[in-house]
């Protein structure tokens, strides 16, 4: 507990961070960590690609309400670029009828086009993959209307929309339940078709007031939970009866997706899912998110634990603190010296990495403190395995190859992630953080991969007292 100009808050560091004693106040302060993570064991024949930190919506241009006329692309055709790889995508509309397409292309024309997907309005969320690189990206519909929050993003994790450059900070009060908090239906079936919604794993109250219910074999309702992959996690039961009732939820993994089940005709009302193993009196939703500017840049992590740190001051300042270099291969760098051990040949290119971005200084022999898409990172000379590093300005490679200019192809376009020897401060503008959910709170970041945040809240004094108050009256009687 800290004291900042008179006011009374704590500063918790979690991947999801969760209070009772929250203030509806803005944040001291903000901290998102970075994050890389890679699955797999590199080679220059068989890369593994490094995922990080960087903006949940790779959408650029227009995405937050787009309205067309008739059949066509609420998101044209657009340059993003963007690798091989698993992605989902999502959107808004009130339109069920009718389909829509997501559509890749190496131009920026119609012409050759591939159709990754064709889906249903009634469905505005998928995850896809792709085996081949998207230079352009394009979504089409056939019906006239309008589409908001149109997002594209690495990964299986359905969170919710930020703008194209920015993560976000998403924060809700006790109730995560963001879909509606009334459904009828008057026969067994889905009361909530599968919807979107990342929740971490953990222990939960699901809970709800049921209005009416026709009595049979089957009065139940069924919360069905599930992963990236789609695969079941969890689906507590929860037996109808007249007035509220609840269930635990206990996912083992984070979930992405749910659906709820019933199995008679009935009217359920004040949807509530909470952290925790107590059911609480109902609260409405109440949840946001913050749009956090990175500009184009990545938030990256060390197996060593040296991260970057997106920064947030109580003024709005975002600052990107940059502990962790990115080198990307080219394979026309200048063989500054060329050796052969065994099999192996050693390419040095001295001066490869600038001055301002230099490696700190190496630790010989040592592995797990950098990371690469072609091979493992070491600081390591002489050994005869595939593996690189950098140090100071040099960079090092190491293929099973004759030449420096087959060590060279080998490597070219991978991506190297070194520690920096001197950490550099970017300016990333300010942003206005709004008052967090209050005195229940819950918030991490909206991100992929999942990351730690560090958030510092103002907390609410007459709660803070109370619970000294009690705990004092408590040792008074023991």
């Amino acid at each position: 507990k800290q004291r900042l100009n008179n006011k009374l808050h704590r500063l918790v560091t979690a991947p999801v961070v969760t209070a009772s004693d929250a203030y509806a106040a803005p944040p001291v302060a903000l901290v998102v960590d970075g994050k890389s993570v890679q699955d797999g064991t590199p080679t220059p024949d068989a890369p593994v690609a490094i995922q990080s930190v960087e903006t949940a919506n790779l959408l650029s241009g227009n995405t937050e309400t787009v309205t067309i006329a008739s059949a066509g692309a609420f998101y044209p055709m657009t340059l993003v670029n963007l690798p091989a790889g698993t992605y989902t995508l999502s959107f808004e509309t009130e339109l069920t009828s009718g389909n829509w397409q997501a559509i890749y292309n190496s131009v920026e024309s119609s012409t050759g086009q591939t159709i990754i997907t064709t889906q249903s309005l009634a469905t505005k969320t998928i995850t896809f993959t792709v085996n081949q690189p998207m230079p352009y990206f394009k979504i089409f519909s056939t019906e006239a209307g309008t589409y908001r929050n149109i997002r594209l993003a690495r990964g299986s994790a359905a969170h919710p929309y930020v703008p194209y450059g920015c993560v976000g900070l998403y924060a809700v009060g006790r109730n995560l339940w963001s879909f509606g908090q009334e459904y009828s239906r008057t026969s067994a079936g889905d009361l909530l078709a599968k919807s979107a919604m990342h929740v971490p794993a953990g222990q939960y109250t699901f809970s709800f007031d049921v209005v009416s219910f026709t009595s049979g074999s089957n009065n139940n309702a069924q919360l069905l939970m599930y992963d990236q992959s789609g695969t079941l996690v969890t689906q507590p039961v929860v037996v109808l009866n007249t007035g509220r009732v609840s269930a635990a939820v206990n996912p083992s993994r984070d979930v992405e997706s749910l659906k709820l089940y019933v199995g008679t005709a009935c009217t359920l009302t004040n949807f509530q899912l909470e952290l925790g193993s107590t059911t609480t009196p109902y609260q409405p939703y109440v949840g946001f998110t913050t749009p956090i500017p990175l500009q184009g840049h990545a938030l990256r992590s060390l197996p060593d634990g040296t991260h970057d740190e997106l920064r947030v001051d109580a003024d709005g300042n975002v600052t990107l603190v940059q502990r962790v270099g990115s080198y990307t291969v080219t394979g026309s760098e200048s063989a500054s010296s060329s050796t052969k051990y065994g099999s192996y040949r050693r390419v040095v290119s001295n001066n490869a990495v600038t001055e301002e971005m230099q490696a700190r200084t190496a630790q010989w022999g040592n592995a797990g403190q950098g990371l690469c898409t072609h091979a493992i990172f070491k600081w390591q000379q002489t050994e005869q395995i595939a593996h690189v590093y950098i140090a100071g300005t040099t960079l090092a490679l190491f293929a099973e190859v004759e030449t420096a200019a087959e060590v060279l192809t080998a490597y070219a376009g991978a991506e190297i992630l070194y520690p920096l020897r001197t950490p550099q401060e970017i300016s990333l503008g300010t942003v206005s953080l709004p008052s967090m959910p209050a005195p229940d709170l819950t918030s991490w970041a909206s991100c992929t991969p999942a990351t730690d945040i560090e958030l510092d809240y103002e907390r609410d004094v007459t709660i803070a007292v109370e619970r000294i108050e009690a705990a004092i009256a408590e040792l008074a009687t023991n």
